[in-house]
């Protein structure tokens, strides 16, 4: 983890909640949402994929496992889809001073269809580039949890990813482990813990850079 500076107080902040399926990522996301709107903080909740008409039309392709796609297809489709998400929902957001609240990014990339694929990072890396315009969050939540307990909170209709099974998944959650090593201002938390145990620390490290 490395530390840059954070945007001075006031200022909207890009917040990216990350982590494997079943990492309870979601559910944190949205208290997130619920406790800056309790301090009067305008913000937005969104996702990836996802966001824009686009992309959620992407999004149903991406995820459903009766369509057949190679790596390259669906990494390219995320790129599709998050390059509408940031021009349409997150860029304008951010310029109408809102606090934005994203449910995955690009780090989901590099674990997903890096570390569980096999795709080169530094190929990731350019599109990203390109299909962001460079745009960083200022913080990263990673959550991270056994495997084996995170597939089990995913429910009986697998996604794509989901039903990879777990070696794949064990992949993914070690790509996240080493990229959270390397992220600017991100910060790993256990969700093995109850909901309530790791939203505590979420509000600690959000009330710190708050303050």
């Amino acid at each position: 983890m490395k530390f840059q500076s954070i945007k001075s107080v006031g200022q909207p902040l890009f917040i990216v909640m990350e982590g494997i399926d079943g990492s309870g990522k979601s559910t944190q996301a949205k208290l997130l949402n619920d406790y800056l709107l309790s301090l009067n903080i305008s913000n937005i909740l969104t996702r990836e994929p996802g966001g824009t008409q686009l992309a959620e039309h992407l999004r149903k392709i991406i995820l459903d496992p009766q369509i057949a796609c190679n790596s390259k297809s669906e990494l390219l489709l995320f790129m599709a889809s998050r390059s509408a998400h940031v021009e349409d929902i997150i860029k304008p957001a951010i310029a109408a001073q809102k606090t934005v609240i994203c449910d995955r990014f690009y780090l989901s990339t590099f674990a997903y269809q890096g570390y569980g694929r096999g795709l080169f990072l530094d190929d990731i890396r350019l599109l990203n580039d390109f299909a962001t315009s460079m745009l960083k969050p200022d913080l990263t939540f990673i959550f991270d949890v056994d495997v084996k307990t995170a597939l089990s909170r995913t429910g009986k209709d697998a996604d794509r990813f989901e039903d990879e099974g777990v070696a794949f998944m064990e992949n993914v959650a070690r790509g996240y482990r080493e990229l959270a090593l390397t992220e600017n201002n991100c910060f790993m938390i256990s969700s093995d813990d109850s909901v309530e145990g790791t939203f505590f620390e979420v509000k600690q490290i959000i009330d710190n850079v708050l303050n």
